[in-house]
């Protein structure tokens, strides 16, 4: 690992690449005593450092960090369409020239080219933005959207991240599909299943890997319609599998993989279900209440590269986003957009966003070296370096000496504590032991 490249990695990013940036899109127009790269500095570590901070709060890091004499209502001032702009494009740039590389050593992964894992995560926002960003309502606020989010596993990138309102269904969100890489293994759950997505990435050349959508028509290898619930009354396994066809016009020939659920799982499934079912006014079916007691995969994906096992433990792969997005809310606050502008609040979630793609990669570099590496605990010490980090950005070799004390920090105080119960989705990989889908 040279630290030096990446001192020098995050120089470029924060000081020639933000004046440049600053300039095409308008930010700076003329001299200011607030440049592109210090209102850059300013909010990312600024908010990095409190992400609860208050104009008032960045302010006053502004002057002790960066000795730039500001105002709350200074820095108001300075939040308008063109620093959307500008931040919005710096995020862009943060994903491309910040990422860091660092390859997990998971044998049955090397077959893949890529191993995308694609979530969402909401936010509400004031209810005076909902025409900019319409919520979903009821108990939630009227206004909110969502991040989309595609994870590179392989890597640990953020290989593609973009902000929709609150209201559009995953299974619209079609964006990221033009991105699949030939060879790639593609995770999601059940909100983006579509048939047009499956076609899409088979089409590619590239895998998929997925929950089931009940309610879709089967069809067997010879294309007669097949009876799922039928199917599964009759199996006496607890796992097994199926070769099958979805989608009659173009076929997509898959295997559908089915396990069954534990009973506490089966329980809590059918309650929430019912809970939802009464909301809405209705009842569920018998139907489909049996078939929660079953959690069903479907892939293309052949025996020989994947067998049954090993698709129960990839899938649960996509836990790691999960993982990912509680970071981003319990450490970097993203649900915890102040202002009631719709410039400010994009500001906000840019900057934040930003801070976020900074901390990956200050920290993976020791992915390799550091299998129990506590995210949370690695943000925490990033977070408390975030004001020397600022005021160090000038220097090259005063960059580096920090960067070195705070990885030195992190392989002795970001460690995940020991639990001889608990076992990671990767070690777990690692050791070849069975997962629950």
């Amino acid at each position: 690992m040279d630290t030096s490249r990446l001192s020098a990695k995050l120089q470029r990013f924060f000081l020639r690449e933000a004046e440049i940036t600053g300039e095409v899109t308008f930010f700076v127009r003329r001299a200011s005593k607030l440049s592109a790269s210090l209102m850059l500095r300013g909010l990312v570590f600024g908010w990095l450092a409190n992400p609860l901070a208050s104009l008032n709060d960045l302010a006053a890091f502004f002057q002790d960090h960066l000795a730039v004499p500001v105002t709350a209502q200074g820095l108001h001032a300075r939040i308008h369409r063109y620093t959307v702009a500008f931040f919005k494009t710096m995020f862009r740039e943060a994903l491309m020239d910040l990422s860091q590389t660092v390859p997990v050593p998971i044998p049955v992964l090397r077959q893949f080219s890529e191993v995308n894992i694609t979530d969402s995560t909401g936010i509400s926002l004031p209810a005076c933005l909902k025409k900019r960003w319409p919520g979903s309502g009821g108990k939630a606020s009227p206004a909110g959207l969502k991040i989309q989010l595609v994870f590179e596993f392989l890597t640990g990138t953020f290989k593609k991240v973009w902000v929709t309102n609150g209201i559009t269904p995953d299974q619209a969100i079609t964006r990221h599909i033009s991105g699949i890489q030939r060879g790639s293994l593609n995770l999601f759950d059940l909100a983006y299943f579509s048939i047009a997505r499956l076609r899409a990435i088979r089409d590619k050349g590239a895998f998929f890997l997925c929950r089931f959508l009940p309610s879709t028509t089967v069809y067997d290898t010879a294309g007669q319609k097949l009876d799922l619930v039928a199917l599964l009354r009759r199996e006496t396994r607890t796992r097994f599998e199926v070769a099958v066809q979805i989608g009659r016009l173009l076929p997509i020939a898959c295997r559908l993989c089915c396990f069954r659920a534990p009973e506490a799982v089966v329980n809590r499934r059918r309650r929430q279900a019912k809970r939802k079912a009464k909301k809405q006014g209705r009842t569920p079916t018998k139907q489909t209440l049996y078939l929660l007691g079953w959690t069903i995969l479907v892939t293309n994906v052949s025996v020989s590269r994947l067998d049954l096992n090993h698709v129960a433990r990839l899938y649960s792969l996509r836990w790691q986003v999960e993982l990912v997005f509680k970071l981003w809310k319990s450490q970097m606050q993203v649900d915890h957009i102040a202002g009631l502008r719709k410039e400010r609040v994009q500001v906000e979630l840019y900057a934040k966003l930003i801070g976020l793609v900074l901390f990956r990669c200050l920290a993976m570099p020791l992915r390799s070296e550091i299998v129990d590496l506590s995210p949370g605990k690695a943000f925490k010490r990033v977070a408390e370096y975030s004001g020397r980090l600022s005021e160090q950005m000038a220097s090259e070799s005063q960059l580096t000496t920090l960067i070195d004390r705070l990885h030195d920090l992190l392989r002795r105080f970001a460690t995940r504590d020991r639990r001889k119960t608990h076992i990671t989705t990767v070690q777990r990989l690692l050791m070849g032991g069975d997962a629950y889908a």
